[in-house]
């Protein structure tokens, strides 16, 4: 049994959708509600879910009822509607507008669903159409054959009623409790045969910069099944890495003899002895053999088929590679992965993982593997799956939790020889730059596609005022090398020319235009994916006939733990200015409590930007 994540069609029911055994529909819409402009407790919201009930049925059905009220323009995103739940069987949904003083309900059409594929996983969506200030609308649908681990409490905008109903028909074992890293306050009770949750006024989660996934923070259910007919109690994650040992698509396959593969591996290591080379051998040839399907998975059914056939999705190609490196001798591991759309897993799980990789230690050193992603070096993962913990299962049914986040610095480094021409009020210049780690994947990924626009062609979008030119690159292709590039330009937006003097921005185009962390109080992590470090040497030719007037202060700031720093220094040396910029963050994850210090670091980083170095004429 393959285990991935697949969209089906969803089929359109125009007939009335009723939960109303447990007494969820909702009462008719009135021309108060169509007619109110803000909400009472919140009327600040852009929009409020008036209603949201859900009828979770474990294993069979899940039903899903919602009216939502559109106060603002700024409201109207939350009228496209995006799941990726599988099955669904009935959906309906109803836009009431108030018209010349009489409600109007029509129907979203079939025209108005779509699907999409985003990195691995389809997405089914729809817009409600005709969508305006004081709009209500109205969605009920039915998903089966259903066994969720989660049921969100919390929206991104206000919800005024909430109601769960969570059923164990089967007789499961279920563990359901409320998200430890959320807000949220319910009222819960529950019986033999049910557990309910209500809530009302429930606040929106706020949106804050560097989190990568939001839903970590937001009020949730967390539903696990510890106890199914086939299997015993799974309680802990040596429970959950036996039962991983005992299935046909990942213990038991694992344990096939290779010997498909056994003359190709003789091949290709040759006579290398040094472990950590035969690793990178084999990872990069099995990464350049096959080719991902879009799918990722928890296991393989066949890899011997998937080593043949040159294909397959996540879970083929990294059980390929944990078999192929430990026939070559190597420590090698399969280890279960949750995207970041699934959250942190904070209990032990099952279902919770949706994909497989393998960890290889070498020397006391764990490296995370992933052969399926093209253009990965050897040691880095999808930014998607690093997230949180990552189970790394043995033969003999022990395990360990390992990080999944990079703590491999990725490093950019830019040497610019620039000079300044007062007749033109351009400042023109030659870039070198090395790119590393997830920065070279990151430029990999984007500019393999040459449909898309180039390198040059995002840089002056972004930059007004700035032509690149001469731009080359190498090892774009080689993944055990940075990427280094280089680039002429001429810049027009970085000199003024006041009362015979120059004034122009010692970071050029390298500076930012704000600082990111506005707020006063920061609610979450600092989320960077990886830590990195950011480094700019300038060397700036003053124009003859001027000489520096004025030069920045050099500053030499640290966050507090070693979380970070910033450091800038400016000289000058005879004709020369010398600028060094460097901006190194050395976690991938900042707890909030350091965010007084990450914001003033941002802060300085600000005032370097716009600060000014002034050259003015030399007296004849």
């Amino acid at each position: 049994m393959k285990i991935f994540h697949r969209i089906v069609l969803l089929v359109f029911s125009l007939s009335v959708f009723n939960i109303t055994a447990q007494n969820f529909k909702f009462a008719d819409v009135t021309k108060k509600e169509l007619a109110s402009v803000a909400d009472d407790v919140f009327p600040e919201a852009d929009a409020a879910i008036l209603n949201r009930a859900v009828l979770f049925k474990y294993g069979r059905a899940l039903y899903f009822s919602e009216r939502i009220k559109i106060y603002k323009k700024e409201g109207f995103e939350y009228s496209n509607f995006e799941t990726n739940f599988d099955n669904i069987k009935f959906l309906e949904a109803h836009i009431y507008n108030l018209e010349d003083g009489e409600i109007v309900r029509a129907e979203v059409s079939k025209k108005n669903i779509f699907k999409e594929m985003n990195d691995g996983l389809k997405k089914t969506k729809f817009a409600f159409p005709n969508v305006k200030e004081g709009s209500i609308l109205e969605l009920f649908y039915k998903v089966e054959n259903i066994g969720m681990m989660y049921l969100y409490t919390q929206a991104f905008i206000p919800t005024k009623k909430l109601k769960i109903v969570i059923q164990n028909p089967g007789r499961s074992r279920l563990n359901v409790s409320e998200n430890p890293m959320g807000k949220v306050f319910l009222n819960r009770t529950e019986n033999s045969y049910e557990i309910q949750y209500s809530g009302k006024d429930i606040p929106a989660i706020r949106k804050e910069k560097y989190v990568q996934n939001i839903n970590n923070y937001r009020g949730k259910l967390l539903i696990e099944r510890t106890w199914g007919n086939q299997y015993g109690e799974v309680n802990t994650w040596g429970d959950i890495a036996e039962r991983y040992n005992n299935q046909k698509w990942f213990g038991i396959e694992l344990k096939s003899s290779g010997n498909f593969y056994k003359k190709e591996l003789e091949r290709i290591l040759g006579s290398e002895t040094n472990n950590l080379k035969r690793a990178k051998i084999i990872y990069y040839y099995l990464q350049d053999r096959m080719t991902w399907n879009s799918y990722y998975s928890r296991g393989a059914d066949k890899i011997r088929e998937t080593f043949i056939s040159k294909k397959g999705d996540a879970g083929d190609i990294n059980l390929l590679l944990t078999s192929m490196l430990r026939k070559a001798g190597i420590n090698a591991n399969p280890t279960l992965v949750a995207s970041k759309n699934r959250g942190v897993l904070l209990f032990p799980t099952f279902s919770g993982f949706n994909n497989l990789i393998s960890a290889v230690e070498i020397d006391g050193e764990f490296y995370l593997l992933d052969a399926s992603q093209k253009k990965a070096s050897f040691g880095l993962i999808n930014k998607n799956f690093m997230s949180g913990d990552g189970l790394l299962i043995y033969d003999d049914d022990s395990y360990e939790l390992v990080p999944t986040r990079a703590d491999t610095k990725s490093i950019a480094t830019s040497l610019v020889e620039m000079s300044i021409s007062p007749q033109e009020m351009i400042v023109s210049g030659k870039v070198k730059r090395r790119i590393t780690n997830h920065f070279a994947w990151e430029f990999r990924k984007k500019y393999e596609n040459p449909e898309g626009n180039s390198f040059e062609e995002n840089l002056t979008n972004n930059v007004g005022f700035l032509t690149i030119s001469n731009f080359s690159k190498k090892n774009f292709d080689d993944l055990q090398n940075p990427i280094d590039m280089s680039y002429t330009f001429e810049y027009e937006d970085n000199i003024e020319f006041m009362n015979d003097e120059i004034y122009f921005q010692p970071l050029l185009f390298f500076g930012i235009s704000e600082n990111v962390f506005k707020n006063e109080k920061r609610l979450f992590p600092i989320d960077y994916e990886y830590p990195f470090q950011r480094k700019y040497v300038i060397n700036c030719k003053i124009p003859d006939g001027y000489k520096i007037k004025v030069l920045p202060q050099a500053q030499n700031i640290s966050i507090q733990d070693n979380l970070g720093k910033l450091k800038y220094s400016i000289s000058s040396n005879g004709s020369h200015v010398q600028i060094s910029f460097s901006l190194e963050i050395n976690y991938a994850l900042i707890p909030a409590h350091y965010y007084a210090g990450l914001k003033s670091l941002y802060q300085e980083y600000f005032q370097i930007s716009e600060s000014k170095i002034v050259l003015s004429k030399i007296d004849n």
